[in-house]
């Protein structure tokens, strides 16, 4: 593998905003990195705060994404896992891939289409995990299996308003704008929700539809809200 015990810590990143927005670096790429640390870490203005190709049991720890064009974080492979790691403003705030994967502690905010998106995974487990003034779902779960998210928090959709003719690209290629719509999305996976409040702000941008759960998929709720309005 190219790198076995890496340590990347203390610093930051910043892209330079005069490159096109689709032309923009990656904050950090990890090629096959295995055991690899990364821990307070500041990405700014990037097209991807973190990306990268087969990597395995990673550590990443208060790495903070600002700006991103595209995605926040996206975690593929095997057992990473990710500490009170933040975004702040992309379209997509996380996207994990693969199997034994655990977010604990992450934040997401102002994110325009999806806060947190599982899809082709096996054994994933968000744990006080929360996110705020996100548009779009703000779980999206597709093809996957065993996701379990447990004491997480949603709050409104703030003043981010989607125009009806948005045309995203990017890792989304664009979320029809029916599906958007949806605070909870579920398509062919097996979740459980637990000790979770995903509310909203009845005064502002409340979607019409809390839950998209498809025919083929398997949902269970222990002690979870959703849908439920802020100040009440």
């Amino acid at each position: 593998y190219e790198s076995l015990g890496c340590s990347i810590e203390n610093i930051g990143l910043d892209a330079d905003t005069d490159i096109p927005e689709e032309s923009r670096p990656l904050g950090i790429y990890l090629f096959r990195a295995v055991a690899t640390k990364l821990s307070n870490i500041n990405i700014h203005n990037t097209y991807r705060g973190i990306d990268g190709y087969d990597y395995f049991k990673n550590l990443l720890s208060a790495v903070h994404v600002w700006d991103a064009i595209d995605c926040g974080f996206i975690s593929r492979a095997t057992s990473n896992t990710l500490v009170s790691c933040h975004v702040t403003n992309a379209r997509v705030g996380y996207y994990v891939e693969g199997v034994y994967q655990h977010l604990d502690a992450c934040a997401a905010d102002n994110i325009k289409e999806i806060a947190y998106w599982v899809k082709d995974a096996q054994s994933v487990k968000l744990t006080n995990c929360a996110q705020e003034m996100c548009s779009g779902n703000k779980i999206r779960v597709e093809s996957s299996d065993s996701v379990t998210v447990d004491t997480c928090f949603a709050s409104g959709s703030g003043s981010l308003v989607i125009p009806s003719n948005y045309s995203g690209i990017g890792i989304t290629n664009g979320l029809p704008s029916g599906q958007r719509d949806y605070t909870v999305y579920v398509d062919r996976s097996n979740v459980a929700f637990q000790n979770t409040n995903f509310r909203y702000d009845a005064t502002t941008n409340v979607p019409e539809k809390q839950q998209f759960i498809s025919a083929n998929s398997r949902v269970e709720y222990y002690n979870t809200i959703i849908g439920r309005q802020d100040n009440f």
